[in-house]
């Protein structure tokens, strides 16, 4: 798709730093860079194949494994300014290891991150849509991602209206900002359609927000008739909204985007789905954009197409393989990726009962019962005591060793 003037007619200089003091959840005790040297001098080794241009990768492996040293590595160490002109940093968890936007400026290309840490080791639920805001009524203040937003909100039940509340900067000290209340009159409500697109209101809203003049204040968007802000979205809401209208408004031809642990705070069904729009709204901004994606969900890996999709599971020197997970049920998956087995598994079904079957000989011709029992033991299934299937599966090691 040409990316056309239409997307890229009005770009503004976005401040390098935006530091938000007016809602702190979680200030941990100490401080994150120390951890994460620590982390990277105790393993320095890290998965060394650099995604595929232009390809959709899942990364996949258990804690410790170095996913998110990966993705981190993909900026800290350049390897991403040889491909792309911007990159997109996205999370699912307060334990991302992205730069904080600001802490990126030696890059060659631009640097957005849309997690929700900022200066000071706090956490906060505004921050990365306060980034948001300047692409939505700026660069990205067109119909293609205006119709592209409006379907994504629609489908999850949500209108296509989209209210942005400012509030007025009273003044900036050194890095921190202080914010007054709501400005009503500074209030700007959009239609997220083909006809989106840039008029003096936000114009003007965009100078005043890249002179640090005045701030988002709040999101308004509206369901079922109810007018919500952010404070009244689910954790899961939040996520999914952010995740997709920040790749609406921000992708172009030549970004690269890295998100951590989509999964968090999502409903199964729409672990599925955000992969799904991901690779939609992706694949209609742009004709080159290279997506790397950590996840320890099964549902995540299976909703990546197979056309596109390369995929690797760490700890791994083996360079990236063509996906073939797409659509797979979900034991199949956790068997095939993540190298776990589902006791109640239709594979596992089918062992229990090769096993039950072969036992009826077992004192004339024991041979099939003990390779039916090895290859069932051999799946290393955990279960706890209380679990039906334990009892089961003792009694068939118990006569594995007497027929031995």
């Amino acid at each position: 798709m040409n990316s056309g003037s239409e997307r890229n007619r009005l770009t503004h200089e976005i401040p390098t730093s935006l530091y938000i003091h007016d809602e702190v959840l979680y200030t941990p005790s100490l401080n994150e860079e120390d951890l994460l040297q620590s982390a990277e001098k105790n393993n320095k080794k890290n998965y060394r194949h650099p995604p595929h241009r232009g390809s959709f990768h899942i990364i996949t492996g258990v804690n410790g494994t170095g996913k998110s040293r990966y993705l981190r590595s993909l900026i800290k160490y350049g390897s991403a300014e040889e491909y792309c002109r911007r990159i997109i940093c996205l999370s699912g968890t307060a334990y991302d290891r992205f730069p904080l936007q600001g802490d990126a400026d030696n890059l060659k290309c631009s640097y957005l991150y849309f997690g929700n840490k900022a200066k000071g080791n706090i956490l906060s639920e505004k921050a990365p849509f306060r980034l948001l805001a300047h692409y939505i009524i700026g660069e990205g203040c067109n119909g293609i991602s205006g119709e592209l937003a409006g379907n994504v909100l629609e489908e999850i039940g949500f209108s296509r209206k989209l209210g942005l509340r400012f509030s007025r900067t009273a003044y900036k000290r050194g890095a921190r900002i202080k914010y007054n209340a709501r400005a009503p009159e500074l209030d700007i409500i959009i239609e997220l359609s083909s006809t989106l697109e840039q008029t003096y209101e936000t114009e003007d809203r965009l100078v005043s927000m890249s002179n640090g003049e005045v701030s988002l204040f709040d999101l308004v968007l509206q369901k079922n008739g109810e007018e919500l802000n952010l404070s009244n979205l689910s954790s899961g809401e939040r996520l999914y909204l952010l995740t997709t209208l920040a790749l609406c408004f921000c992708v172009r031809d030549g970004t690269l985007v890295l998100f951590d642990e989509p999964e968090n705070s999502l409903h199964p069904q729409w672990q599925a789905k955000i992969i799904q729009d991901m690779v939609t709204i992706i694949g209609k901004m742009a004709d080159e954009c290279t997506t790397v994606i950590a996840t320890h969900s099964p549902l995540i890996v299976s909703s990546a197409p197979n056309d596109s999709s390369l995929i690797c599971n760490l700890p791994s020197d083996d360079p990236w393989i063509k996906s073939e997970l797409y659509g797979r049920n979900t034991d199949t998956v956790l068997s095939e990726q993540f190298g776990l087995n589902s006791p109640r598994s239709l594979s596992v079904a089918v062992l229990i009962q090769e096993c039950l079957s072969t036992l009826m000989d077992a004192n004339i011709n024991p041979a099939p019962f003990i390779k039916a029992a090895d290859t069932l033991l051999n799946q290393n299934i955990k279960l706890d005591q209380d679990d039906p299937l334990f009892s089961t599966l003792t009694r068939i090691h118990e006569l594995r060793e007497r027929y031995s």
